[in-house]
């Protein structure tokens, strides 16, 4: 093939060959620089891809960096809850400690005065026993005392009757 842009002359114009040699030439140059420039397109499509797969993960990393920021403040704020919470327990634990030692001493206080009660209740049946004894005793003792009355009154009146007797 003659120089590029230069061809043979023929009568008439250019030689045929050169021409249809310099077309394909072209064409081969032109398919040559088509596929590196598709080769770098298709690089480039690649590195966009890439690039937004990148952006995509980067902005996700944001947002996951964003969540697990506030996740911690949660976790800062519920730790903080724990605590106050634990100290209210263990306040709590010392007053149901306090509250058991109130019970277990009202416990033996009444333990202490069902035993006085029992004994009071012994004592009230024995004192009950001894009121009916000295009620017996009682009844008897007037009966005895109506008895004495009457024997009393027959003898004054008898005593009488003989004093009257007498002084006649």
């Amino acid at each position: 093939m003659a120089e590029q842009g230069m061809f043979k002359t023929v009568m008439r114009g250019f030689r045929k060959e050169d021409v249809l040699q310099y077309i394909d030439a072209m064409l081969e140059e032109h398919s040559a620089q088509e596929n590196v420039l598709e080769k770098q397109l298709a690089e480039l499509r690649t590195q966009l891809a890439e690039a937004q797969v990148a952006a995509e993960a980067v902005a996700e990393n944001e947002r996951l960096t964003a969540e697990l920021a506030e996740q911690k403040q949660r976790g800062d704020l519920l730790e903080s809850q724990v605590s106050e919470v634990t100290l209210q327990m263990e306040q709590m634990r010392q007053d149901l400690s306090s509250v058991e030692q109130q019970n277990t001493d009202f416990t033996q206080q009444i333990e202490q005065r069902d035993g006085t009660i029992a004994q009071l209740q012994e004592e009230k049946t024995t004192l009950e026993a001894q009121l009916a004894q000295k009620d017996a005793l009682l009844f008897e003792l007037r009966s005895l005392s109506e008895s004495f009355g009457e024997k009393m009154t027959a003898l004054l009146s008898e005593d009488e009757t003989i004093v009257s007797q007498l002084s006649e």
